[in-house]
């Protein structure tokens, strides 16, 4: 116990937290309950082996785990209910660059005042158009509060969401020019990146500047989505694997040195670089994680000869768990700790177990060589070593991911509810993409500034343009494989739980044996291609209406059976936009997005909406001349049909599946009929009386806001999609 005391302490710190967050009151039971567990399973195994101070060390993690989060939980609510869903005037000091995504500008600030109240909160501003605010500037705005649900940004401490009601922000800037020393790490972040982008074109310099220094805003919503799409946005994150490679190297810039004095100034350089680089990339939890670890590890090589990789990455937990609980809604932390878990465990049993035939090769020829006298024969017996060697690099980079993927495959599909099988296969043909774009970014961005030697850093940068232009090509070529990718529901999530812990179980079963890893690999993945066939058959079989609320609006979708379409998307709100993409693998068969009918409010952020599904067959849109921006958009769709006037028509998403769009005058209706279950689908200010008989008759009525002479329609059950207690998520079943 004593060896792993922070391993110990730090991960089941982490895995609380992680659970109570995604999963709250029942992740908080099922913490308990995993407690009284652990407490039977050291009194019953007393005898058997199993190391009683340990475990009650887990159990005692945990349970304090559980008040710190509790503590931290009641704070947040206390501040972020205080002003949720209202409009208000606020006062705020800007206290970070701003972020661009999906059409939208994002603005961190700082609130000091709400209606000339004081009162002291995090806030992410929406805007639509740059409004200019930078670092330190002062900003007072009329804006409209939510509280922050989104796990990413309460990750970073953000208590609210706000954007003007009116979709155009009405603002005052004060420019502030005394920044302060706070502003020295974002400059010295925009200068390195500014020249980046100087050195190279605009798409492989956005993405080599957000690679290098993790200034992912400025890559195009086309090149970052085909990273999302194909779980590689990992990637363009700073994270272990970046950090890594730059302190390797520094190591390596500086191996010359070799005395004792010298390790130790060499100990401190590696360190102020590492903190530096931190800095420059905002102490994001993964970077915080991945530099606590190099940090330890630099410390414990030079005062103690011996480093302990499991208690390093538990202490880095434990730093990140007492500065902010919150720190797990960033999935990608989570899924750094799974990596580096997975590597540091699983990779020594895999190689060892299944690549042992490798090493007794390499070894055999390296003794032939040493007895052969022989030149032809030395010179075969020279060859053969080298390709074995070959061989031993590309399986050890291969067994590196795999190991990497055992733990994140199912945390992906927990977290995400989609996963791709071939992350392993990607990662390792891209990761020397990324280490050739990290050490030439760097280098050329710094030689970009000093006198003289500009004009080098156009040669410096080229290894990292032609890196970055080989990566976005090759990452839009795995996308195209997206129907290898797993998706999942609500069902599917609770079922690969399940399989996971087999899974587990399975290895502690057999984790003393040297197959240890071949056989957690074989039953994570028999699991994992059983569940796959499972819920093809079981899509194939079954239909849903799927109704997901964005702000004041929502999307309404319909899957299974061949019809994966979306009959109605309104994103409403910069929160619309956000979970749009949140929820972009909900959508990732589409194959028809209908928009009968929007105001000029929401034509805008259809824009987008159409940039986020995957439409391939035909895009109805009501005429509307206001938007002509998205007309112009839209236009460029294969099978895109505007309907016009009086015009009505009827679409077959599949063979049991048809959407019947009715034209009232300016008004649309959708009448769907689901193999004999019917839903009518009406926009706000639909007059019903306008509606043909046969129409007005269904299972559910779906509509937004208000519709006229309601009750000439005869319905089962009805949803206004802009009811403030509608919940978030809702399905029904169109086959039970």
């Amino acid at each position: 116990m004593t060896k792993r005391l922070f391993a110990y302490t730090g991960l089941s710190m982490l895995v609380t937290y992680a659970v109570v967050f995604y999963f709250g009151i029942f992740g908080f039971a099922a913490a308990l309950a995993g407690c009284c567990v652990l407490i039977l399973v050291a009194l019953l195994g007393r005898n058997k082996g199993v190391d009683g101070g340990a475990v009650l060390l887990v159990v005692a993690s945990v349970l304090v785990s559980l008040l710190i989060f509790e503590w931290y939980s009641a704070d947040f609510e206390r501040i972020s209910s205080k002003y949720d869903g209202r409009e208000a005037t606020i006062t705020a000091t800007s206290c970070e660059d701003r972020y661009y995504s999906v059409g939208s500008y994002r603005y961190p600030i700082m609130i000091s005042a709400v209606d000339g109240k004081p009162f002291e909160a995090k806030a992410m501003l929406y805007a639509d158009y740059d409004i200019g605010l930078d670092y330190a500037d002062k900003i007072t705005a009329k804006v409209k509060l939510g509280k922050c649900d989104n796990g990413k940004l309460r990750s970073e401490r953000f208590a609210y969401y706000a954007h003007s009601p009116e979709f155009s922000l009405d603002c005052k800037i004060i420019k502030n020019e005394d920044k302060g020393t706070a502003y020295i790490p974002i400059m010295l972040r925009r200068s390195l990146s500014k020249a980046i982008r100087s050195l190279m074109p605009a798409e492989e310099g956005a993405l080599c500047s957000a690679v290098a220094f993790g200034t992912k805003q400025t890559i195009s919503d086309d090149v970052y989505r085909a990273f999302a799409d194909t779980g590689l946005s990992y990637l363009v994150v700073v994270s272990g694997l970046h950090m890594s490679i730059i302190a390797g190297m520094l190591s390596f810039s500086l191996g010359f040195v070799r005395s004792r004095r010298g390790r130790i100034a060499r100990g401190v350089v590696l360190i102020s670089a590492v903190l530096i680089y931190m800095c420059v990339t905002r102490f994001t939890p993964s970077v915080v994680r991945s530099g606590v670890m190099i940090i330890l590890t630099m410390s414990a090589s030079l005062f103690l000869n011996r480093s302990e990789p499991f208690n390093n990455l538990g202490l880095s937990a434990v730093v990140l768990c007492l500065l902010n609980p919150f720190s797990v809604g960033d999935g990608g932390l989570l899924l750094s700790y799974a990596s580096v878990f997975g590597i540091l465990y699983f990779y020594p049993r895999l190689f060892s177990g299944m690549f042992g035939l490798i090493n007794r090769r390499r070894t055999y020829y390296s003794s032939c060589i040493k007895r052969c006298n022989v030149k032809g024969t030395l010179i075969g017996f020279r060859s053969r070593l080298v390709l074995i060697k070959a061989l031993e690099t590309v399986v050890s980079m291969f067994l590196v991911s795999v190991s990497a993927l055992i733990p994140v495959m199912p945390l992906t599909l927990l977290l995400f509810g989609t996963a791709n099988p071939f992350i392993a296969l990607y990662s390792m043909l891209l990761a020397p993409l990324v280490t050739v774009i990290i050490v030439f970014s760097v280098i050329a961005s710094i030689v970009y500034y000093i006198p003289f030697l500009g004009g080098a850093a156009y040669c410096l940068a080229v290894p990292a343009k032609v890196s970055a232009r080989l990566m976005i090509i090759s990452v839009k070529g795995f996308r195209e494989a997206r129907s290898m990718t797993l998706n999942l529901d609500e069902n599917g999530i609770l079922i690969v739980s399940f399989l996971s812990a087999i899974a587990f179980i399975a290895w502690l079963v057999f984790r003393k044996k040297r197959l240890a890893g071949l056989v957690t690999v074989s039953v994570t993945a028999f699991f994992a291609l059983s569940f796959y066939a499972f819920g093809f058959v079981c899509h194939s079989q079954s239909m849903k209406l799927n109704i997901i609320k964005t702000g004041g609006s929502a999307i309404v979708q319909i899957s299974g059976s061949g019809a994966e379409a979306v009959l109605y998307a309104d994103g409403g709100s910069y929160v619309g936009d956000r979970e749009i993409k949140r929820l972009h693998h909900d959508f990732s068969s589409v194959n028809t997005l209908v928009i009968p009918s929007a105001s000029l409010n929401s034509a805008r952020y259809s824009l987008r909406i159409m940039d986020e599904f995957d439409v391939s067959d035909i895009l109805l849109y009501h005429s509307n001349r206001t938007a002509e921006d998205l007309f112009e958009t839209a236009r460029d769709y294969e099978g895109f049909r505007e309907l016009t006037g009086g015009e009505s028509v009827t679409l077959k998403l599949s063979d049991s599946v048809t959407d019947n769009i009715i034209s009232t005058g300016t008004k649309r209706w959708q009448y769907v009929d689901c193999g004999g279950k019917t839903l009518l689908i009406g926009c706000n200010k639909c007059d019903a009386e306008l509606l043909p008989e046969k129409y007005r008759e269904c299972d559910l009525l779906i509509y937004s806001g208000k519709l006229l002479n309601k009750k000439a329609i005869v319905c089962k059950k009805s949803l206004n999609l802009e009811n403030e207690k509608l919940s978030d998520y809702i399905s029904y079943d169109l086959k039970g």
